[in-house]
């Protein structure tokens, strides 16, 4: 896998706090527009606020499990 390839894969991927030890990517997963922000915008079931047009969607990933595994992958291809 190309580490463009191996990018793109991550950017779609995700793991869930209640199965750590699966990976799970979605090419069709709206969330893959979505950036990480500690000031974030949206949450697990939409807008947080009145978003302005233009503005950025961002989310905490930190709702999202995090194990060791995967921060491992991310490190060596984000």
């Amino acid at each position: 896998m190309s580490l463009s390839d191996a990018q793109t894969f991550l950017r779609q991927g995700f793991v869930l706090p209640d199965n750590p030890d699966c990976f799970h990517s979605n090419p069709e997963d709206a969330g893959r527009f979505v950036n990480h922000s500690e000031h974030f915008n949206v949450g697990m079931n939409g807008a947080l606020r009145d978003i302005k047009a233009g503005e950025e969607l961002t989310m905490d990933y930190n709702f999202h499990g995090n194990p060791e595994w995967y921060r491992q992958i991310c490190r060596q291809y984000g």
